[in-house]
């Protein structure tokens, strides 16, 4: 009786440590990829180290400086600000500016011309999207740092602000790296989006053409998406424990093995009941 006893605590003890180690498993925070696909007239980016090939774009420093066509290469120093915005079908300008009193980055001209730092603020003016987007020769931009999409408007503002955007969230499986589609939320006019709790940069590309305002696509790794907008509290995106219990094999193998430990647990109780 006592060694009957002793053996139903022992399986009660290990179906509470499997529970325990389900219940981790699946509350256990993990990181979201946010892919984001966006139309707007805005887009703020502390940049990572990048380079961009540039083609017949006006190039000023300083604060009202000559603004000079320049073709050729751009290696932006990391740490820059970068503020990108169009209105409508107008021209893309591109504001750069160093964290600190430097540079933005060195300016690379054709073969035979010497390099040159660009002091600690440049603004590049690209003229005429439209018409190099119809003639097939859209601009396109790699960004790698910390993305911010749009801006919130405020009463009586004006200026450029997001017109839409999807963002697709992807968890993560416990396990391995596998990756599951979590969820979709939609922006509108007016939005803003931060992703918070990165562990990397974010990773993608600005496109400009003959369409109004310009196209940003990236990528990103962090803990939740917080949208903000006008007149509301906003909220956050991330993925869900529903997400997690429905689309992660490895978190649903877990409950099953419970599950499965449980029932083991039931026949054995019903036997010893059937012999005494």
């Amino acid at each position: 009786m006592k060694q009957s006893t002793r053996q139903r605590w022992g399986r009660w003890v290990l179906i509470a440590l499997a529970l325990v180690a389900a219940s981790v498993a699946t509350m256990s925070r993990l990181e979201t990829t946010f892919d984001v696909s966006a139309e707007t007239e805005t887009l703020r980016v502390q940049s990572g180290a990048m380079t961009w090939l540039l083609d017949r774009v006006a190039l000023s420093e300083g604060y009202g400086g000559r603004a000079d066509t320049v073709s050729g290469i751009l290696d932006l120093e990391s740490g820059t600000e970068i503020v990108f915005e169009r209105a409508g079908l107008g021209p893309l300008n591109i504001v750069c500016g160093a964290p600190r009193a430097g540079s933005i980055g060195t300016f690379r001209p054709g073969a035979g011309d010497r390099a040159r730092q660009i002091g600690a603020r440049a603004v590049l003016v690209i003229n005429q999207p439209s018409a190099r987007g119809n003639a097939g020769r859209p601009v396109v931009l790699p960004i790698v740092g910390t993305v911010e999409l749009g801006r919130v408007v405020g009463v009586g503002s004006a200026g450029p602000v997001l017109r839409a955007a999807r963002v697709m969230t992807l968890g993560h499986t416990l396990l391995g790296h596998g990756r599951y589609r979590a969820g979709e939320a939609l922006l509108g006019p007016g939005d803003r989006l931060q992703v918070v709790g990165v562990s990397g940069p974010a990773v993608g590309l600005v496109k400009v053409d003959e369409r109004p305002a310009f196209a940003a696509s990236y990528r990103v790794l962090g803990r939740e998406g917080l949208v903000s907008r006008y007149g509301g509290d906003g909220y956050a995106i991330s993925t869900s424990l529903r997400d997690r219990l429905l689309n992660d094999g490895v978190v649903q193998g877990i409950w099953l093995t419970l599950f499965l430990i449980l029932g083991w647990e039931r026949r054995l109780h019903r036997r010893a009941e059937e012999a005494t």
